[in-house]
């Protein structure tokens, strides 16, 4: 029973992920591009971003759970999606394929950045995972997770930027 039950709140933080990441997609987005604005109108994109963020979080994990490097290549293979969604209005997995064609050729220099990003991150998943399910191991993790989070958004929507201006 216990099983079903973690699984299930598991496979749900993906959904509060993606609604999470939706409006620090955009905001990463703009604050990558400084002549860019995501528009008012776009609160539908927010249901295709929920799903594409559900696939993409199932195969990261699915990957590092049976080996760590199927999963890193998961990561930096669809590392632009959120912002295809964003700025193209692609849907859900249409984006997945777009991520990986625009990082064809940048795929090492993306998994430096994930690793350098995943490595920052790293003190407050331990917290986190030292203090759980106390109240100190959730505030840790958001005091401490917000900001990598926060500066990996940004660095991957400059990278996004990059590449898709020099395509």
């Amino acid at each position: 029973m216990f099983f079903w039950v973690y699984l299930l709140i598991w496979l749900g933080s993906f959904v509060v992920a993606a609604y999470a990441g939706w409006p620090l997609a955009r905001a990463a987005l703009e604050a990558a591009s400084p002549d860019y604005r995501a528009k008012d109108d776009d609160w539908w994109v927010r249901d295709g971003f929920v799903r594409a963020t559900a696939a993409f979080a199932f195969t990261v994990s699915v990957g590092v759970f049976f080996l760590v490097i199927p999963g890193l290549m998961v990561l930096m293979i669809y590392t632009f999606y959120p912002f295809l969604i964003v700025e193209k209005r692609a849907t859900g997995f249409a984006s997945l394929a777009m991520s990986s064609e625009l990082t064809r050729g940048n795929r090492m220099r993306l998994l430096a950045l994930m690793l350098t990003l995943t490595v920052l991150f790293v003190p407050a998943a331990s917290l986190f995972y030292l203090w759980t399910p106390g109240l100190m191991g959730i505030l840790a993790f958001w005091v401490l997770g917000a900001p990598p989070l926060s500066i990996g958004a940004v660095t991957a929507a400059v990278a996004y930027r990059a590449t898709v201006n020099s395509r």
